[in-house]
C-alpha cells in the first residue's frame, strides 16, 4: 500500500507543473518557505494550497524539504495542515522519506490553530488572503 501510495505522489507530481513562490523565511535562515500558486483553491474564507519548505540544514530525520497541504481561514486567522510529504534533498527533490495524511497525522497538527501575528505562517497569510 506505501508503495502505492508513492507511486501515485510520484505520477501526479509529475503531472503537475508547479509555480512555487517564495513568501517568507524564518529569522535565523533555517527555513524557507513557497507557494505553489498554481494549486490555490479558494472556497469561501477558506482558502487550500500547497507549501514547499527548504532547510537549510538536515532535520533530526534526516529531511531537507518538505510539501504540506494546508488551509487557512482568512476571517478566524486558523489554519490546518491536510498532508505532509518528506524528502531527503532541497526543492522537494530526491527520496520521498516519509508522507502523512490528514487521517495519519497526529491530533495536533490536524486540528485548527490560530496564526500567530508576525509569523512566517501569517506571511502566507496576507499572500493568500489579499
Amino acid at each position: 500500500m506505501k508503495k502505492l501510495l508513492l507511486l501515485l505522489i510520484f505520477i501526479s507530481e509529475t503531472a503537475y507543473s508547479a509555480n512555487w513562490v517564495k513568501v517568507a523565511a524564518t529569522a535565523d535562515g533555517q527555513e524557507v518557505i513557497f507557494i505553489d500558486t498554481q494549486s490555490i483553491q479558494r472556497s469561501g474564507n477558506s482558502v487550500t494550497y500547497w507549501e514547499k519548505v527548504n532547510n537549510s540544514t538536515r532535520t533530526k530525520q534526516g529531511d531537507l524539504s518538505s510539501k504540506l497541504q494546508k488551509t487557512i481561514n482568512c476571517v478566524t486567522r486558523d489554519f490546518r495542515v491536510l498532508y505532509f510529504i518528506f524528502y531527503d534533498d532541497l526543492n522537494n527533490q530526491g527520496k520521498v522519506t516519509s508522507s502523512f495524511s490528514a487521517d495519519t497525522l497526529p491530533e495536533d497538527l490536524k486540528s485548527w490553530r490560530p496564526i500567530v501575528p508576525e509569523s512566517v505562517m501569517e506571511s502566507s497569510r496576507k499572500y493568500l488572503c489579499k
